[in-house]
């Protein structure tokens, strides 16, 4: 080869290879600003920096989610790894505090003295808090009744507990959970404060019937009861009854308001369900919605009684503002209902089951005992100081002074009526005369919470379902 073209052909080479060098490192500076770059944004990122937030807000979504699934794949997966192990921990935390703290340990044990100088003893123990097992829950109610030697605790959550009753007697109730599909309906959201919560739990005839407020279109709620066959193990739940009619939260519609839709609120829902003989007896409140209690075609405002068989359903009474107590005294045929008044007028409510062909009027919201709480006047609800003198029935008893907030009722033996109470913290014991035409209040217990629910599981015994803690209170009598 000449001399001149292995001159040529070595600088074609060098060009060649300094081209190359040229490309390669202009790929490597590519790189390596890329990279700087992402890491650059993705700090910013995890600052929150203003101007990366306003260039992220403007961003299509579409497009987010490619970036994301794309060139900040490994940054995604790292934050939900992350996100993850923090839950993780927040859980298994909760899980410990749930079993080392609120799995039926006792932590009460005093006597308490009545107003007419009885003695009781009362114990408390802890049950599974939904403050430590839901997300920023607001509302700790529970409710209970017996199964067989066993206590069932349905939490306003829709979570289902059981202890054996001999565990009253230890210092653990040692609290086991019953598998349900009961959250497939109970879908609780404090954020629209009472939605979707338990209002009461009933066993009968190896059946378990779960009341509750329902969601039957978006933002729009009425009451439910499901049913299912009762046992320990899992409890599958269907339907018993529903209906379509449903009450808009005020609270929660951003005050946009229809003339043609009811509106109300979700706090005075009523729930309250009882069996007798094949029917099952259910109290529904006027959520607030003043009107629709007198409406003869609505359910809201009403007790109603639903055959078990057919689940067809009539009214009882009427008039109702928030029954959140119901008892059935067979020997008279009749039930005892306690009810929330409005600024006082707290009552107490006699319904004759033997008059089924006439229905009960009560009168709420044009007779009250009580007064609206902005003291204003309404003409749809004027809230009367008298039943009788507008056509409707007295109340066999009413609180004068305040409002107690009553909640469950119950006749005990010797003819004394047990009332408890949720803004009183108290246990009222009633005298009935022989007639039942009048209650007198000849005692009283100061529990120190508020009480949701009660029952008897024998002649000295009571239990209560208490939800400032929350517990379960095991109250006896003390003969001295």
């Amino acid at each position: 080869m000449k001399i001149s073209n292995l001159l040529i052909f070595l600088l074609f080479k060098f060009i060649t290879i300094t081209m190359k060098k040229k490309y390669i490192l202009f790929f490597v500076f590519f790189v390596i600003l890329f990279f700087l770059g992402k890491n650059i944004l993705i700090s910013q990122l995890n600052n929150q920096n203003e101007l990366i937030s306003n260039l992220k807000a403007k961003i299509n979504p579409n497009i987010k989610h490619y970036l994301k699934k794309t060139v900040f794949r490994n940054y995604t997966l790292k934050k939900e790894i992350e996100l993850k192990k923090d839950e993780i921990i927040k859980l298994n935390k909760e899980i410990k505090e749930l079993y080392e703290f609120n799995s039926g340990r006792i932590f009460f044990n005093k006597n308490l003295i009545s107003d007419n100088e009885d003695e009781f003893n009362l114990k408390k123990f802890f049950i599974p808090n939904p403050t430590k097992i839901y997300n920023d829950p607001t509302i700790k109610w529970n409710y209970i009744d017996d199964y067989e030697n066993n206590i069932i605790i349905a939490l306003s959550s829709g979570k289902l507990f059981f202890f054996d009753k001999k565990n009253l007697l230890k210092n653990n109730l040692n609290i086991k959970i019953i598998k349900s599909n009961l959250n497939d309906f109970v879908k609780i959201n404090h954020q629209q404060s009472f939605a979707d919560t338990v209002k009461d739990i009933l066993i009968e005839d190896n059946k378990i019937y779960i009341s509750y407020v329902r969601e039957v279109s978006e933002n729009c709620f009425g009451n439910a009861i499901l049913e299912g066959e009762m046992n320990l193990s899992n409890i599958n739940f269907t339907y018993f009854f529903r209906n379509k009619e449903c009450i808009v939260d005020s609270r929660t519609n951003l005050g946009k308001f229809d003339p043609k839709i009811n509106y109300g609120q979700l706090n005075q829902s009523g729930g309250r369900i009882i069996k007798v003989g094949n029917e099952i007896i259910f109290t529904i409140g006027n959520y607030r919605s003043w009107p629709i209690a007198q409406n003869k075609n609505s359910i809201f405002g009403k007790i109603l009684r639903i055959n078990v068989k057919n689940k067809e359903y009539n009214i009882l009474s009427i008039g109702h503002r928030n029954p959140q107590g119901l008892f059935y005294l067979p020997d008279k045929n009749l039930l005892f209902s306690s009810e929330h008044g409005p600024k006082g007028g707290d009552e107490i409510n006699l319904i004759r089951l033997d008059k089924k062909d006439k229905l009960q009027n009560f009168g709420y919201p044009i007779s009250s005992y009580g007064n609206h709480y902005d003291g204003k006047f309404r003409e749809e609800a004027p809230l009367n100081k008298s039943h009788i003198k507008y056509g409707f029935i007295e109340p066999i008893f009413f609180f004068k002074d305040g409002n107690i907030g009553p909640s469950e009722i119950f006749v005990d033996q010797n003819n004394i009526l047990v009332l408890s109470s949720l803004k009183a913290n108290k246990l009222f014991f009633f005298k009935i005369d022989e007639k039942i035409n009048n209650l007198s209040i000849f005692n009283q217990l100061d529990i120190g919470e508020r009480i949701r629910d009660i029952i008897k599981i024998d002649e000295s015994n009571y239990l209560m379902s208490l939800e400032d803690t929350p517990s379960i209170g095991l109250l006896k009598r003390v003969i001295n």
